[in-house]
């Protein structure tokens, strides 16, 4: 899960201009993208893999957000 999130995602610098998005949209992008295993069974590292790579959040009413960059190189 960790080097799938890190070759689609990486955490947006101080100042700089990213997605604000829920881990449900994350994991629909990440599912989209990868053909191997199902990415839903192993949503539970999700919030593991976002605080461990310093991805900043925010409590919105729609549930946690977080603040990412796209890799336009895949």
């Amino acid at each position: 899960m960790e080097q799938l999130f890190l070759c689609h995602f990486r955490a947006a610098a101080e100042g700089e201009e990213g997605v604000w998005m829920t881990p449900m949209e994350i994991i629909s992008f990440l599912q989209k993208k990868d053909q191997g295993p199902a990415v839903h069974q192993q949503s539970g590292l999700l919030r593991t893999c976002t605080h461990k790579f310093g991805i900043s959040n925010r409590r919105k009413k729609r549930g946690n957000e977080y603040h990412v960059i796209i890799n336009k190189s895949i």
